[in-house]
């Protein structure tokens, strides 16, 4: 009996060890299938972001490019801001519509009329917006690019105004535009104009914003540029296709306003026909001369320009779009024509020039800038001055296109337009422009 019960302990214990070890066995088997359910749920949710990433570009590339049978068939209403006669991207703009009709806002402002309570709503959530979310935004800013604020408040009242004319001409014009397709907004102030007509008629909306709107060369208060920032976000979400002018810009515009990357567009300012340059000749130029072209405001170191040439031998031919400042008249500057393309092809085929496209480094819109002028002077093979710290000096000092001025090398504007560097200042652009228009350059 004693040894039939040691027997059967036996056994038992060796049936239980079996079993144990079958457990255990049974246990990591189901802790490594757990495992590879987890990495293929994983993989699966990863293919699944991806999928919906690729929809979402796609259905946005489908609403973006449109292709021009769409396009034709679309009403589209241009808002614009102004005089846009000599803007050539505007103009360009209406080249791609066949049924379009412009719409100036700026006319269409009135005072005396009332602004209704939702709007001083939709104002003050816009303040209470960029009062708590634009600290960090600031501070990210301040840490990649160099610039300074004027004061906490400053001028908050005239973006404050700006947006309440917006919602007023909105409330004016929204009758006339039900039925449009499509609201392609140029600037800032016409883009709260179309992302509320957008809200109100189901139309798609592109928005241009032809420089860094939230920081451009006014005076910019904290509680200003922030106000600012929160209403260009609200545009920025109701928009479809966000447009800015170079991929600097860009760059800076995916990091104020997260996730709008498959959205955002570059269309640069590149809008001159090139002409043929016969370097021979210019070899051959004894007189010499800085072009201007542009508005006479302030920002544009015009008043460096006249102290530069004032005790040289160079002339200065300015081509103003708007007023013409006294600073040119007292300077005894050759003053052309509006209308100015003419004049500047056949200055630059009997004198050795260079384009003035130097700014006061005050804002991120400056500071980022590619301006017309710039493409303007690489259509006709004329050698650029720039202002340092900018985007823009980069790419000349990269691509030798020209001179950087830092305020004291006025002297060497005058010695590098008579030298040989000129000359291969000019070889220089020929070869980066036929290099932009293959694509092999990005800017």
């Amino acid at each position: 009996m004693f040894i039939w019960n040691r027997l059967r302990a036996y056994l038992v214990m060796c049936g239980s060890k079996h079993k144990y070890v079958a457990l255990q066995e049974c246990k990591h088997r189901n802790n490594y299938l757990a495992k590879e359910l987890k990495a293929q749920r994983e993989k699966t949710h990863a293919l699944y972001q991806r999928t919906k990433e690729y929809a979402m570009r796609l259905k946005s590339k489908q609403q973006v490019e449109m292709s021009d049978k769409d396009t034709a068939q679309l009403k589209v209403i241009i808002l614009v801001d102004g005089d846009v006669s000599y803007d050539k991207r505007i103009l360009k703009s209406f080249a791609s519509y066949t049924n379009f009709q412009v719409v100036d806002c700026l006319h269409l402002m009135q005072k005396g009329r009332k602004v209704s309570l939702t709007v001083y709503v939709e104002a003050f959530s816009a303040l209470i917006f960029a009062v708590i979310g634009a600290s960090k935004h600031w501070k990210q800013l301040r840490q990649l690019y160099d610039f300074t604020l004027d004061s906490f408040q400053k001028n908050i009242r005239s973006s404050w105004n700006s947006f309440l004319s917006a919602h007023l001409i909105t409330e004016e014009i929204h009758m006339q535009t039900k039925g449009a397709g499509l609201i392609h907004a140029h600037d800032l102030f016409c883009g709260v104009i179309g992302a509320e007509l957008v809200r109100r008629n189901g139309s798609r909306l592109i928005y241009d914003a032809h420089e860094v709107e939230f920081h451009r060369n006014r005076k910019n208060s904290w509680l200003r540029s922030a106000f600012d920032w929160s209403v260009e976000k609200h545009v920025i979400q109701a928009a479809d296709e966000i447009r800015v002018v170079n991929t600097r810009i860009a760059d800076l515009y995916r990091l104020a306003y997260p996730g709008i990357d498959s959205r955002l567009r570059v269309v640069s300012n590149d809008h001159f026909l090139p002409h043929s340059v016969d370097i021979e000749a210019i070899s051959d130029f004894e007189h010499a001369s800085i072009v201007y072209v542009g508005q006479g405001v302030k920002g544009r170191q015009l008043e460096r320009l006249a102290v530069v040439t004032r005790d040289s031998e160079l002339s200065v031919h300015a081509f103003f779009i708007g007023e013409v400042p006294e600073l040119a008249i007292d300077a005894g500057w050759i003053i052309g024509p509006r209308d100015y393309e003419d004049n500047l092809v056949a200055i630059s085929k009997s004198q050795r020039c260079m384009m003035w496209c130097c700014v006061e480094n005050i804002c991120l819109s400056y500071q980022l800038a590619l301006p017309n002028k710039f493409f303007q002077a690489l259509a006709v093979g004329m050698p650029v001055i720039v202002s340092k710290n900018t985007y823009l000096s980069e790419i000349v000092q990269k691509y030798k296109l020209g001179i950087v001025f830092d305020d004291f090398n006025s002297h060497l504007i005058l010695n590098k337009i008579k030298s040989q560097q000129f000359i291969e200042w000019v070889e220089n652009i020929i070869s980066f422009r036929d290099d932009l228009s293959k694509g092999l350059v990005v800017l």
